[in-house]
């Protein structure tokens, strides 16, 4: 069976925990809010994708301690067929904010089980487009195979932009990690200082606010219209599955960072990164984005 996308990522266990000190020893402190849910950038992705009404798999591992994902694949009508089910605990991402600072856990988990089975080449080769929510060179080059369908990514903290082989049809980056890499304090600095390196086709999306879009040496910016002041990074795994939903179909950059945007608006607005909108409520938007930024 053929798809319009693959999507190859990690399913976790996020965990989000508010606290501020007891007031009593230095490091005694209370959980104001825990929120906690099964996500990961890929589980989100694929979701967003399904709903856009691509035929969408996922290649990825999780552990007996969430088989509850089984349920959420089956009602959104993604392809699990590729889905490890190992021994080790789901892998989870621990965010803890106190006092407004914030710190990131990460347990890898079952996540490094991915490609333990090997790899499928006739199911990789059917597919429109292999999407990667974590680069790494072995994981690339596990999907390497002589009738290569389209392959996208994200970026991941801490590689060198260089390491991005050419071939990526588009590289996902945050703002704050275009900022980062090019040592700017602003995300338009950001993009002009990474346009000369950019190894590949880039979208730099900016909080839900706008986007960037990084090709042939050049870079145009996408406002979000009308302009808001926001923060919707939580939300950028909605912004890359409506983005893909779009450009599996037209491949066009800037039309599917517009939609890619636009979705994202009602992620945050319903606070949900799976929206149940009416499609024609996020095309309007879109078409907006589009003409204010021709």
């Amino acid at each position: 069976m053929s798809f319009d996308i693959i999507v190859i990522g990690d399913v976790v266990s996020e965990l989000c925990l508010d606290a501020h000190s007891s007031g009593g020893s230095e490091d005694s402190y209370i959980v104001s809010t825990l929120q906690e849910r099964i996500g990961g950038d890929a589980l989100d992705i694929g979701m967003v994708c399904a709903s856009g009404g691509l035929s969408c798999s996922l290649v990825s591992a999780i552990g007996i301690d969430a088989s509850s994902v089984l349920d959420c694949l089956d009602r959104s009508k993604i392809d699990y067929s590729h889905l490890i089910v190992c021994d080790s605990k789901t892998g989870k991402k621990i965010k803890v904010i106190v006092d407004s600072a914030s710190t990131d856990l990460t347990y890898e988990g079952a996540s490094s089980h991915i490609f333990d089975y090997g790899i499928d080449k006739d199911f990789f080769s059917d597919s429109r487009l292999i999407h990667l929510t974590t680069f790494s060179p072995e994981r690339y080059d596990a999907i390497q195979m002589e009738k290569r369908p389209h392959c996208t990514c994200q970026y991941s903290p801490g590689t060198d932009i260089g390491e991005y082989p050419e071939d990526i049809g588009v590289l996902f980056m945050e703002s704050s990690d275009a900022m980062t890499l090019s040592g700017e304090d602003e995300c338009c600095e950001a993009v002009e200082a990474l346009v000369p390196i950019c190894t590949c086709p880039t979208v730099v999306a900016d909080r839900g606010r706008g986007a960037y879009v990084i090709s042939d040496k050049s870079a145009r910016s996408i406002s979000m219209v009308p302009a808001v002041s926001y923060d919707a990074s939580r939300f950028y795994s909605s912004f890359v599955g409506a983005f893909l939903s779009r450009y599996v179909k037209t491949n066009n950059l800037r039309s599917s960072a517009s939609y890619g945007l636009s979705y994202q608006y009602f992620s945050y607005t319903d606070s949900c990164r799976v929206v149940g909108r009416d499609s024609l409520e996020i095309e309007s938007v879109m078409r907006r984005i589009a003409r204010m930024n021709v």
